[in-house]
């Protein structure tokens, strides 16, 4: 009995030995994929124009208008210092200013009718008690040097009645109502 556990032991040590072994790599750990992962000349534009609070719909097309390849546009000349590229749906429009390197200079965007986010629509509920939401926009205003500048505007109905609201989204995602 004590022979058979020293050999048990014994293949468990030496397994674990080889497993630890530096000589000899998976093929499957070299291809190792990541999901979700952006890497684009881009970056602060994306860090600056949207977070985890930012309706998909208007992830989709900030993503589409950062890693947009203005190299392979018919127009394209490197002589041009910049470009400006318009993005256009039936929702949404997207002005995007674009040096000859292809680096976002700024954005002017506007989306029609997005979801508003959780936090923004349980502020609205709270302060509004009774008013139910008819229509929104959302808009942001880019600038490389300034930054994003986020706005959402809200028209709520109630017996008849509008009100039209502004709602400035700061930096630590508090409100600001005008």
């Amino acid at each position: 009995m004590k022979t058979q556990l020293f050999g048990l032991l014994f293949l468990g040590l030496t397994t674990l030995a080889y497993s630890q072994s530096e000589s000899e790599t998976d093929p499957e750990a070299e291809n190792v994929g990541l999901k979700n992962v952006v890497i684009s000349a881009n970056s602060k534009y994306l860090s600056e124009a949207f977070d985890d609070n930012t309706p998909n719909s208007v992830k989709d097309i900030e993503y589409k208008v950062a890693t947009y390849d203005l190299s392979k546009s018919e127009v394209f000349d490197k002589e041009y210092e910049g470009y400006l590229v318009d993005f256009a749906g039936d929702s949404f429009n997207v002005k995007t200013s674009y040096d000859s390197e292809g680096f976002i200079i700024s954005s002017n965007e506007r989306f029609e009718d997005v979801l508003l986010p959780h936090y923004l629509r349980q502020s609205v509920y709270k302060e509004y008690p009774g008013w139910i939401a008819h229509s929104n926009s959302y808009s942001v205003q880019y600038n490389h040097k300034t930054g994003a500048k986020k706005r959402y505007k809200v028209q709520l109905r109630k017996d008849g009645k509008r009100k039209n609201l502004k709602i400035d989204v700061q930096s630590d995602m508090s409100l600001v109502y005008n």
